[in-house]
């Protein structure tokens, strides 16, 4: 289990900054009753920082892994399985709100062109200091690291993206501090179900207006800014969600306005294959999805850096104008993967738009 984590570091990092998720420092418990400080196993290290930020995910293979690595010794010093959880949940969430105030002070400085910590930040980086000295030399050395890259992320988000990564694009975006902001939610109902001592596949209700649709799901999707393309006459905005479903796999959800989405489909796909930088590799499937118009098709990414597949429906909603697509990118070869991510997705989606 460790090495399959270790293999998937990379994927932890939030593109163009470091990686913030605190994945290197020892667990040190925030406990109320018991003074106890355990130490995680590398492999549940690298858990606990895949479920916190803006690109968390958990599910049940990672939690049947974290578990499998909490001794009884551990549980037993704790006073038992509901303390351990308790002390568990209670820790990740102090590193959760420590995270978010590093993207609120990052928002503060983006504005003001300078450095600015908000007092929460600078009292949850002593606390985060302070647990680590209880604990042991890596956890210091594991805290002075985090401390570290959430200063840089300050000090490049106070350059209001000047600071670029070989003269060509920003290190720090503002839509990156937005996420990071926005991720708190997902990150605590995560940071809840991995501390529980049973998994729970709980889902729930999430309304999404700017795409028209509602979904029900174990976390909320990550919201992207509103993104305008010009293509031929028409100016299309697209709005976005997208949900990390593990390392390899992501689901996306985009809506736009598009005029000609009942009469003039081609021209539908080759906008979503350009956006995207794909190539077909099967033809369009009609079909109806939940009342509406509907396309399947499959592509393969043209992006050299990426080796994945997609899988794709494009639903027409003829009265409002407007296309809904669901992507479901996937890393393998089977042709039945982003069927199947699509199909546990589709059956807990509601378009508010009759047909």
């Amino acid at each position: 289990m460790v090495a399959y984590f270790k293999k998937n570091t990379k994927k932890l990092i939030f593109p163009g900054i470091l990686c913030l998720l605190l994945s290197i420092s020892h667990f040190s418990y925030a406990q109320e009753k018991f003074n106890l400080e355990p130490a995680f196993t590398q492999g549940q290290v690298s858990i606990i920082a895949a479920i916190l930020g803006p690109q968390g995910h958990l599910n049940k293979d990672m939690y049947q892994a974290f578990w499998a690595e909490v001794s009884q010794t551990a549980i037993n010093k704790s006073g038992g399985i509901e303390s351990y959880s308790r002390n568990l949940k209670r820790d990740l969430y102090r590193r959760i709100a420590l995270i978010h105030e590093m993207w609120r002070s990052a928002k503060l400085s983006w504005i003001a062109g300078e450095d600015i910590e908000t007092p929460e930040f600078t009292q949850a980086l002593k606390l985060h200091q302070e647990l680590a000295k209880k604990n042991n030399r890596l956890a210091i050395l594991g805290a002075r690291q985090d401390i570290a890259s959430m200063m840089q992320v300050i000090l490049m988000s106070s350059s209001g993206g000047e600071i670029e990564r070989s003269g060509r694009e920003p290190i720090m975006k503002y839509n990156q501090i937005e996420l990071g902001l926005e991720s708190r939610l997902g990150s605590e109902i995560r940071a809840t179900t991995l501390s529980e001592g049973i998994w729970n596949n709980k889902k729930y209700f999430f309304d999404y207006d700017n795409l028209g649709i509602r979904l029900k799901s174990n976390w909320p999707f990550n919201e992207k800014n509103p993104v305008k393309h010009q293509y031929g006459k028409q100016e299309v905005v697209v709005h976005a969600i997208s949900h990390n479903i593990d390392f390899n796999n992501t689901l996306q959800i985009e809506c736009f306005n598009w005029k000609d989405s009942n009469s003039n489909s081609s021209q539908l796909i080759k906008f979503i294959i350009n956006r995207h930088n794909l190539r077909l590799i099967t033809k369009p499937k009609n079909g109806n999805f939940k009342g509406h118009q509907s396309i399947f098709v499959r592509a393969i990414s043209e992006d050299k850096d990426m080796n994945y597949n997609f899988s794709m429906r494009i639903v027409t909603l003829t009265s409002s104008h407007k296309a809904l697509v669901l992507i479901a990118r996937y890393n393998s070869r089977n042709e039945n993967a982003g069927r199947d991510i699509l199909d546990s997705f589709e059956k807990h989606l509601v378009i508010k738009e009759t047909s």
